[in-house]
């Protein structure tokens, strides 16, 4: 199983994740409430994509590269 936490430092909470460009690899979500990335991959690959989180007063993202090597993946 996978799993991380995106960290943002700041005093307006709650926060507010989303995946804005791109995917996350099939069998990994991101929690909406909490920032964290779980779950258990399904194909090895190269995943590109950018996180968002707003606070309600400000928006900012950031470019992340998860990469799932063979053998990673469920059913393996």
């Amino acid at each position: 199983d996978y799993s991380e936490f995106i960290s943002v430092f700041g005093d307006d909470i709650p926060y507010r994740w989303s995946v804005a460009q791109g995917a996350l690899p099939d069998g990994i979500t991101l929690s909406a409430t909490t920032g964290r990335l779980s779950g258990v991959p399904e194909i090895a690959g190269s995943y590109e994509f950018t996180i968002q989180v707003d606070d309600g007063n400000m928006t900012t993202s950031r470019a992340y590269t998860l990469v799932v090597a063979p053998g990673e993946q469920s059913g393996d």
